[in-house]
């Protein structure tokens, strides 16, 4: 290197996560499009500024569903379907809470993006993860994410409940995504939710998560009622909180099946 140079980093990138920020604080209540957005899209694509920018787009997604919408016109797609592909557990609690604001504003499209790459498995694999014996304290501390909308304090259960809240609008009336998700090990790791968990999101997407993967879905049906798993369900519909007692007979309701004359299976 020639000698009386001083290289010096760019600070583009900095420079624009720190204007969007601003704009989160003291612009946002206008609903105008900020013009950093697209920056900050790119910016998911540098592992060195991934995680403030993932934290400032959770938030931004918080504002309401006029910010998904807008996110979702400008190409958001391509790159948070590209992380579900990375193993960071930094990642993980931002990355589901940005999914779930998507599912609950646009499920159908997002349907589609989960396919690809099997992305769906992302959270199939977080629902079913169970902490080694060693590991007793994920359960019980706090994994933080910046986003107004938890309080900036999402435990393990609520990534967990996010989880199957994203999994119940992936199969959604959507045949595919039934094929794609279903397993009787995801049903069993559900019931056992419902039985015992003391998060009652969680307990309420288990159920809705069985009753939209058996939704005329009668191979799924006859693996459940076959395995037991059914007669287990229909031991729990007395749970105290009337909202997962509905989700529950929500999905027992689904195991009754208008079946053709004949059809020895169905019947």
């Amino acid at each position: 290197m020639q000698s009386g140079w001083n290289y010096q980093h760019c600070s583009f990138i900095q420079q624009h996560l720190t204007a969007f920020e601003v704009w989160l604080q003291y612009g946002s209540a206008i609903k105008e499009p900020p013009q950093q957005l697209p920056i900050v899209l790119q910016v998911l694509l540098s592992q060195a500024h991934r995680l403030r920018a993932l934290h400032l787009l959770s938030n931004f997604l918080d504002l309401g569903p006029w910010a998904v919408y807008l996110a979702l016109s400008v190409g958001m797609f391509p790159y948070i379907q590209k992380l579900l592909q990375s193993p960071s557990p930094d990642l993980k609690p931002i990355l589901i809470f940005i999914w779930t604001r998507i599912m609950s504003v646009d499920y159908q499209n997002a349907q589609q993006e989960l396919i690809k790459d099997r992305g769906y498995n992302y959270f199939t694999q977080m629902l079913t993860f169970q902490p080694r014996p060693s590991q007793p304290h994920i359960q019980g501390n706090p994994l933080v994410i910046e986003s107004p909308a938890v309080n900036n304090n999402v435990t393990f259960a609520d990534q967990k409940a996010m989880s199957a809240f994203v999994l119940a609008m992936f199969v959604r009336d959507h045949k595919q995504g039934q094929k794609l998700a279903f397993s009787i090990d995801v049903v069993k790791i559900c019931i056992s939710y419902i039985e015992t968990s003391e998060s009652p999101l969680l307990r309420q997407w288990s159920a809705l998560l069985i009753s939209g993967m058996v939704k005329e879905h009668l191979e799924a049906v006859v693996i459940i009622m076959r395995s037991g798993a059914f007669a287990k369900l229909l031991t729990l519909a007395n749970d105290p909180i009337p909202e997962i007692r509905a989700s529950i007979v929500d999905a027992l309701s689904n195991f009754i099946l208008l079946c053709t004359e004949g059809d020895e299976l169905a019947n």
